[in-house]
């Protein structure tokens, strides 16, 4: 729980694109390590706090938009084309 006087997580625009543009690019379900190498390998980050990308992972999840099949996760099978587009116009609509 959030303390007072202290602001929630929050994740850029840029790193969320970030995260969904490597999903998107996967040629398989990835682990949740797997997923976090492969952002710090295409991004500009030193490091990736674990947090952040757990933040995205929770937002990706409730909106219907990522998959988990054990410890591994993917966009659902029906996704569209267009992943990236429709995964940031979710990101777009909470501001």
């Amino acid at each position: 729980m959030k303390r007072p006087g202290h602001p929630p997580f929050r994740v850029t625009k840029r790193l969320f694109s970030v995260a969904v543009r490597v999903m998107q690019d996967a040629k398989r379900a990835m682990t949740f390590e797997e997923w976090r190498a492969a952002m710090l390998k295409v991004s500009d980050e030193k490091e990736l706090p674990e947090y952040l990308l757990r933040v995205i992972v929770r937002f990706l999840r409730s909106r219907g938009m990522l998959m988990k099949s054990g410890v591994r996760y993917s966009p659902p099978r029906d996704h569209s084309s267009d992943f990236v587009s429709e995964a940031e116009s979710f990101f777009s609509g909470l501001n």
